[in-house]
């Protein structure tokens, strides 16, 4: 069983999948990289049944291609499409897509960008009724399985276990997408001047793709 992560922040979204799997089995989980400092290498030292590996993006590509697995679980979209590529060594390995949106897949994803997985981990129905487009493209079935939002079921439940607290002034967090004509392109500069005339405190958090793509 092998996890790839591109970065160290997609492990929340294997967090609840891992963990359930540590706990009700004996398998090891391999949990391959690209990112250096990774927290699941310090994750590892206290959970000897996950073995951790860096690799390079460059790496990566050649690592995919002679992948030698039951399954390999993945957040990344267009297996097979670009310059990942389904194992060439094996033609029997179970890719698992998890996605880490809570949103429509239709809204967000190129078309046929999750055509070569064979199963698609859905976090609700309307994610399974969007899928179900092999039927009019003649795709072979995938299996899609509800499965619910770890993160968002353990930010909820860490939410309720905060104490109460009134923010004095009221804090208002900006958080867009990275897509073209997010909010911090069209009226950044507008909406704050408006909203610092109520006297509130504003966070501003861009998404880390923006950031990668428009500010480093």
């Amino acid at each position: 069983l092998v996890f790839y992560s591109e970065k160290s922040g997609f492990y929340k979204y294997f967090q609840d999948v891992m963990e359930y799997l540590l706990a009700h089995s004996n398998i090891t989980i391999h949990y391959i990289t690209s990112d250096p400092d990774d927290q699941i290498f310090e994750i590892a030292r206290q959970q000897n049944r996950i073995q951790p590996y860096y690799i390079g993006e460059r790496r990566l590509i050649t690592l995919m291609m002679k992948m030698d697995a039951d399954m390999v679980v993945m957040t990344m979209p267009d297996l097979d499409t670009y310059h990942i590529k389904r194992s060439y060594l094996r033609k029997d390995i179970e890719y698992v897509y998890m996605f880490h949106g809570l949103t429509s897949f239709l809204m967000v994803g190129r078309p046929g960008c999750l055509n070569h997985y064979d199963t698609i981990f859905c976090i609700g129905r309307h994610q399974v009724d969007e899928l179900r487009f092999e039927e009019l493209y003649h795709l072979p079935p995938r299996r899609l399985v509800e499965c619910g939002y770890g993160l968002l079921e353990r930010n909820i439940a860490a939410y309720e276990r905060m104490p109460f607290q009134k923010n004095n002034p009221p804090t208002i967090l900006i958080a867009p997408s990275w897509q073209e004509g997010n909010l911090l392109d069209i009226c950044l500069e507008p909406m704050l001047r408006s909203l610092a005339e109520g006297g509130y405190n504003i966070i501003i958090r861009p998404h880390p793709e923006y950031i990668k793509r428009y500010l480093v």
